[in-house]
């Protein structure tokens, strides 16, 4: 990532430097990268991202906090715990009205329902994302989506 780019989660968020939502950024970040090499210290990352959602007192950075958590069960294989999260994620995210942040999250949960099989739910999720990210112009997002789609009607035509 080049040094003055926004990581892809936080285009046009209302991130600000100092504020209770940066420690939220860093523990999202922490967790992404702390997956990918080591899921087994995710543990303590969860149980302080669950501490920062229940402390914080605004919903957008309640939503980022229990997304990460949620991102951490997920990388665990706690698939249940995961979707929990990504949809108190989403209704908090929905309250602030970001809907950026809601595709960002229903982007998350596709791609947790497509290693559950759960098609029906990957379909109306992404339907939801693609008309937030398709009114927003977010390309990025849409090319995640499309590939995550395409994997979806592959294993279909596969396996049904």
């Amino acid at each position: 990532m080049k040094q003055n780019e926004e990581p892809f989660m936080m285009k046009e968020s209302r991130y600000t430097e100092g504020t209770v939502l940066s420690p939220a950024l860093e523990l999202a970040e922490k967790i992404k990268q702390t997956g990918r090499r080591s899921p087994q210290d995710l543990i303590p990352l969860i149980d302080q991202a669950e501490e920062l959602a229940s402390s914080a007192p605004d919903a957008f950075t309640r939503g980022v906090s229990i997304r990460a958590a949620g991102n951490a069960h997920q990388l665990l294989n706690n698939f249940t715990a995961a979707l929990e999260r990504y949809d108190t994620a989403i209704e908090l995210f929905e309250s602030t009205g970001d809907k950026g942040q809601v595709g960002r999250t229903l982007l998350a949960k596709v791609g947790l329902l497509f290693y559950l099989s759960r098609f029906d739910e990957l379909f109306e999720c992404a339907r939801v994302a693609q008309g937030i990210f398709e009114d927003q112009g977010d390309e990025a997002a849409l090319a995640r989506l499309r590939v995550n789609l395409g994997n979806a009607y592959q294993r279909l035509d596969r396996y049904h």
